[in-house]
This record gives structure tokens, sequence and C-alpha cells, in this order.
């Protein structure tokens, strides 16, 4: 007998684990790897079980599983953010594979947008760093590219709406998560070569956690 949980038990069960985290964590003011990545590991497995399109669920489970991966990372050693970025990168990359068939042209007013931000705030923490941490450079780079695309994509399947069974709620949802994703990989890369913001952890892991539930039911809602 398989054993499969609802949409909306799914999202109760992840967000009484991130509140759980919340507590358990002082406010996520300690390093605890496993408690910060538990909430997106069973978010990961859970979407295993919805009676999504395979291709789609394997996309969107596999992104959690990899965001997992990095945030564990990150948690563990702050040294190691060239491997958490490119982490970040395939999360991102996987679950627009999830969703990529559904775009059917550009919005390319928020693709100047973006481009304009990308340039000032690469230019901004990396414009003298290039030669001097050339990797470290690079992946931090290829995150926010990577992210920026990602929003660029959502945004234009919202804008646009986009043909089959997709909502107009769902893309709005995808559409914010994706947005909430660039913010905390912004924050992220920002806290290490920018300017530096007080209680970092806390946006962060924020950020982390709402971008996920949102790029949960987006997918769930859609396919």
């Amino acid at each position: 007998m398989s054993i499969s949980a609802t949409p909306t038990q799914i999202l109760a069960i992840y967000s009484g684990m991130a509140g759980f985290a919340y507590i358990e964590t002082d406010q996520f003011r300690k390093a605890v790897p496993l408690l910060f990545v538990l909430p997106f590991l069973v978010l990961s497995a859970l979407t295993l079980t919805l009676s999504m399109k395979s291709r789609q669920k394997f996309f969107t489970a596999a992104s959690f599983f990899v965001s997992a991966c990095a945030l564990y990372v990150f948690t563990l050693n702050r040294r190691e953010l060239a491997l958490v970025c490119l982490m970040g990168s395939i999360s991102h990359i996987l679950y627009v594979m999830s969703f990529l068939p559904h775009v059917r042209r550009v919005w390319m007013s928020l693709g100047v947008v973006l481009g304009v931000y990308l340039t000032a705030i690469l230019y901004h923490c990396f414009a003298d760093l290039y030669v001097s941490i050339p990797t470290l450079v690079f992946a931090s780079s290829l995150l926010l590219c990577v992210a920026s695309s990602s929003v660029l994509a959502a945004g234009s399947v919202w804008y646009y709406e986009s043909r089959g069974s997709h909502s107009v709620q769902a893309a709005s949802l995808r559409f914010l998560g994706m947005l909430a994703c660039l913010a905390c990989n912004s924050v992220l890369i920002l806290n290490q070569f920018g300017a530096r913001f007080d209680r970092s952890n806390y946006m962060l892991t924020i950020l982390h956690y709402v971008s996920q539930g949102l790029l949960f039911l987006a997918n769930e809602e859609t396919f």
C-alpha cells in the first residue's frame, strides 16, 4: 500500500519542521546543519509521492534535494562558498527544467532590469577580485546569473501566461518564489563581498524556506 500526503499536508509538515528548526536553533542563530536542511529533505521526498507528471516531479524534487545539500555545506563550513554557489546554480537549473517548456517568449523589459541589476551587483562585489580569487568569483557570479535567468523564465511565464494547464496563480507563486531565491542569493553574495547585513543568517534562512515553499506550491498546482 502506497503512502502519500496531500499538497496541503506536505506544506503543513514543511512549515512545521521549519518552525521547529527556528525554535531549536534560537531563531536560526545556532549552526545546526541537519535541523536546517531537514525540512527541504522531507519536502523533496514527499514531492515524489504526488501525482505530478514524472518529469516535472523528478526535477522539482531533485531541485529541493540539491538545495538542501547546498545549505548543509554552507552551514557546516562557510569557506566552501564556491561549492555552495555551484550547488545552488544546479538547484535553480533543475527547477527551471521542470517548467521550461511552458515559457512562450521572453519578457524583455524584465530582462533589461535584471541585466542592469546583475551588472551593478557583480561590479560592486567583484570589480577588483577577478584575478585574486577567480574560482570563487566565477562560482558566485554563476549563481547570480543563473538565479536571474530563473527569475526571467518564471516572470516570462507569469507575464505572458503559459500554454496548457498552466494557471496564472501558479505562475505568480513561481515568480515570487524565484524572486525570493534571487534575493537570498544576493544577500549571500553581498554579505561575503559587499555590505554586511545584520542577522544575515536569519534573512537567508527565512528567504530560503519561503522560496522553496512557493516553488513547491507552484509546480504542484501546475503539474
